[in-house]
């Protein structure tokens, strides 16, 4: 899926430029973008077809994780491998271990050796100083976890979904009609930890420059503790570019600071590029920032206007993902734009409503954390019985099976993005 996404991205933008949508320094860093990626294309050497693998978990999910620091067996000694390996299949690794793999098959994906797993023993060894604040980070997200589990039992997997980005198999309705990504921590449940950090600040009396420096500090805490994901990185990492030049007294567009950071991210990590997550994120973030910036506040600050910003926002997003979501994952979800605008009212009361059940739990304010369990609750009944009633519409899933519907969607769907684009910029609002 890398190269096909890189070629959307190119004529995405050089469309954009042609009707002087963007600025001529966007096209020169999208360029220097896909060149990175040319780069680790051309430098990338394929892992050898061997029988066990070491490395460090840097990035751990449900049906795969991500080694780095990798060595394997040559003879009678253990040689370094200088690229990440993605191994996949069913685990129990966690972030900051270390791993030993026995290999089953070893595949080439152009970006990245992709290894399948007979067997996967890890263990947690403190080498280093960015060991124990990997270990540190893990005992947060279980003690948390634990809490969550105790307090809410069978509504907890909405709620670790939300706050913590776990995904539960009782998620799965939530999946079917299009909104899964909202239990996957991404851009919004960062910039809503941030909100509330921001409000918590702004009430103390302390300068100007710790308000701005105190945010991005407690957003990256919370971003190691449910282990780096793609999304949440790439907003904590916006977010704090935004608040630097904002402490420099210094404006920047939010599309020139998406730029940015995506630039830095594939530098660092370019196999990333290969990532669907990674796709998703800066595809919805980059129709939020053109088409969902430009439409919104149209109808001031009040309710219909709360309600028509909801709406741009999460169509910018959804046409936005549109190709990705055809071209990797082969479905279509008509519907899931509405349920994600009826679940973005509902969720943000959870999300609160979690937070605050946390911190009663940690001071054992008994009474305040029933009250509080019993109001989530409330909202998660609602947010269910939401998606269950979506669920039922006709066609809530499309799945694209044949060839011919995958390049009828895939070209609907790069024009819809196309279109969409031109017919919401505003004159004289280019990056």
């Amino acid at each position: 899926m890398g190269g096909p996404f890189m070629l959307l991205i190119l004529f995405l933008v050089t469309f954009l430029y042609v009707f002087k949508m963007v600025d001529f320094r966007v096209l020169i860093l999208v360029f220097v973008g896909m060149g990175i990626i040319f780069l680790w294309s051309i430098c990338y050497i394929p892992l050898p077809h061997v029988q066990e693998l070491l490395g460090r978990v840097v990035r751990s999910r449900e049906n795969y994780f991500i080694l780095s620091d990798v060595k394997y067996p040559d003879r009678d000694t253990w040689r370094e491998y200088p690229f990440p390996v993605k191994v996949v299949g069913k685990h129990g690794a966690n972030f900051g271990e270390y791993v030993h793999v026995i290999v089953r098959r070893v595949e080439d994906s152009g970006f990245i050796s992709v290894v399948s797993a007979n067997r996967v023993s890890s263990v947690r060894v403190y080498l280093n100083f960015i060991d124990i604040v990997y270990a540190w980070f893990y005992r947060v997200f279980e003690r948390i976890l634990g809490y969550l589990h105790t307090i809410f039992q069978n509504d907890s997997p909405v709620i670790e979904g939300l706050l913590l980005g776990r995904y539960h198999e009782e998620l799965r309705d939530y999946r079917d009609v299009g909104v899964g990504h909202l239990f996957a921590v991404s851009g919004m449940h960062v910039y809503f930890m941030a909100a509330i950090v921001i409000v918590f600040v702004r009430h103390i009396f302390i300068k100007r420059a710790l308000r701005l420096i105190i945010p991005p500090l407690v957003i990256w805490l919370y971003v190691g503790v449910i282990n780096f994901p793609p999304s949440a990185v790439r907003a904590a990492a916006m977010f704090s570019v935004y608040n630097f030049f904002r402490l420099m007294d210094r404006y920047i567009h939010p599309l020139n600071v998406l730029g940015l950071v995506g630039a830095v991210n594939l530098l660092l990590w370019p196999h990333q590029i290969h990532e669907p997550s990674f796709q998703l994120s800066y595809m919805a973030t980059f129709g939020i920032l053109t088409a969902g910036r430009n439409l919104a506040g149209r109808y001031g600050r009040g309710f219909l206007g709360n309600l028509w910003d909801t709406v741009v926002y999460t169509l910018s997003a959804q046409v936005m993902v549109l190709p990705v979501s055809v071209m990797t994952f082969r479905i279509l979800h008509p519907y899931g734009w509405l349920a994600t605008i009826l679940l973005a009212h509902l969720l943000p009361f959870l999300l609160v409503g979690g937070i605050a059940v946390l911190m009663a739990s940690y001071f054992e304010l008994a009474p305040l954390v029933d009250l509080l369990k019993n109001g989530c609750s409330v909202f998660i009944k609602l947010s269910n019985m939401l998606v269950s009633a979506v669920s039922k519409l006709p066609f809530s899933s499309v799945r694209i099976s044949e060839p011919w519907m995958f390049y009828l969607f895939s070209s609907l769907s790069i024009f819809s993005v196309i279109l969409f684009i031109s017919f919401s910029w505003q004159e004289g609002q280019r990056p």
